[in-house]
Order: C-alpha cells, then structure tokens, then sequence
C-alpha cells in the first residue's frame, strides 16, 4: 500500500515547481521585470505559458486527491466523537478547496493576456476558496483535536496554531494584494491609455520603479507571492497527518470473468494508527 502523504508531498513539490521555473524562464527570458512580477505575468509567452499549464495542471489533480482523502479523515474522525454538523463543515470545504482547484487549472489554461476575464475569474476562485479552504480546515483541525483521547490526538495543538496562523496571514496578504492589483491598474490605464484603441504604450509586465503606482504594484505581487507560498505551506502541515493513512487501489471483477468482464476500481484509505478503527473507503 502506498502511503497517503504522497499526495501533499506532490503537491508542495509541483506547486513549488511551478512558482520556480516560471519565474526563472520569464526572467532570463525578460518576458518580465525581475522584481516581484505578479506571478500569472511570468506564464503569459511561450515557453514558460506552456509549463505553467502543465504543472498548475499537475498540482490541481494531486491537491484533488488531497482534499478526497482530508474530507474522508475528517468524517469519520468527526463522526466517531459525535461531531456530527462538523461533518457538513467537512463537505463545504471539500466542495469550496475542489472550486478552487477548478480556478487553479483556469489559471494555467487561460493565460492573462487572452482572455483575461476567464483568467481572472480563475485567479479569484483559486485564492479567495482557497483561503475560505485553510480556514475551515483549520477549524476542523481544532474540533478533531479536542475530540480525540489524550494520547491519540488527530493532529497536535501546534500544528493546529501553525495553521490558524497561515490562515490568518493568507487572508490579509489576499486583501493587500486584490487592492493593490485593482488600484494600480487602475493608475496605470490612466497613464498608458490605448494608442489607435488596441494597444497601450507599454507592456504591463514590465513595471518599473518610475511608473506611476509601482509602489502600489509591487504590494499587490508581493502579497501574490506571499499567498501562493502560504499555500504551499498549509499543504507541508498536512503531510504528518497523512503519514498515518494508507492508500490502494482495489479492481473487483464483477459479474462472470470469463465472459465480458465489468470492472470496478475503488480507493481506499487504512488508518495504520489506533486513531480509526474502521476502514475508510472514499
């Protein structure tokens, strides 16, 4: 059987990937000014267009695979010691983190430049869900914590105020960085105005520090980045938890083997520690 942390570990590893090797090929490329672009700037030209695609592609299926098995840990631990209206928190989480995830494939797909609209829309889904996603989870952490007997606890109570701490955090750089997105394009339509109504005088990938509302931009990528590592580093908190489960994929066959043979693929997640007596199939 494999173990279950393969899935936040691919996910911090592909997430991390995709944040690098954008920036490093838009840079050396100079697709992009080298201080704090806004992250989606770096995955605009070819080839690094291409690449962010594949790896946000990448994350958004092991971060799927992720939150399958949270949702499937937090029910049955939640349900054991009579958390019973937990268990629909658990639900909106898992149905709010896989929106995001959808944002998140948005994102690497539809790249700014064209058609913006449908790339922003993917942006929003991906962090403000994403950010409602860490707070419930957070939440979560706490109810499975108190609930479970001393000595098997779900998760420790540091790593809980780890969490409550991300989620904090995530939440003020979010609001820093859709502010300072939203008020310095604003400044910057004013001081680039289309030229013969297709193009503006400069490329907005390429601030400099004499544009007017630089100082507004560089908050607004700067709280981008700070989220997106945020991110990565809820998903690090999970991996411990997730060292504790099992994975394995079972094909029954179902009906006469000999003949047409129908088959049926289930997931299935075994707790290795006294935490769940049960076996939990997702």
């Amino acid at each position: 059987m494999l173990s279950a942390a393969v899935f936040p570990i691919s996910t911090v590893v592909l997430m991390t990937s995709s944040l690098v090797a954008i920036y490093v090929i838009s840079v050396v490329k100079g697709d992009v000014a080298a201080f704090w672009p806004y992250i989606s700037d770096g995955g605009v030209l070819y080839p690094e267009s291409n690449v962010f695609a594949q790896l946000l592609g990448m994350s958004a299926f092991a971060a799927f695979c992720t939150f399958c098995v949270r949702f499937q840990m937090f029910r049955d631990a939640l349900n054991r010691y009579d958390h019973r209206h937990a268990s629909n928190v658990a639900t909106a989480a898992f149905f709010l983190g896989s929106l995001s995830l959808f944002g998140m494939t948005l994102v690497g797909n539809f790249q700014e430049d064209k058609p913006d609209k449908i790339h922003g829309l993917g942006a929003l889904l991906l962090f403000l869900l994403g950010t409602v996603y860490s707070i419930l989870d957070t939440i979560l952490s706490f109810l499975a914590n108190d609930s479970c007997a001393t000595g098997n606890a779900f998760n420790s109570r540091v790593t809980c105020f780890v969490r409550s701490t991300i989620a904090v955090l995530s939440t003020i750089f979010l609001v820093l960085t859709l502010v300072g997105k939203f008020v310095s394009e604003m400044i910057w339509n004013d001081a680039y105005p289309f030229q013969n109504g297709t193009e503006r005088g400069r490329k907005q990938m390429h601030w400099s520090s004499t544009d007017p509302g630089y100082s507004i931009h560089v908050l607004g990528s700067t709280g981008e980045w700070v989220v997106g590592v945020l991110f990565i580093a809820y998903f690090v908190t999970l991996i411990g938890e997730f060292r504790r489960y099992s994975f394995s994929l079972m094909v029954n066959c179902r009906g006469d083997c000999s003949g047409g043979i129908r088959s049926e693929t289930s997931a299935a997640v075994d707790e290795s520690s006294p935490l769940l007596a049960d076996r939990a199939v997702i």
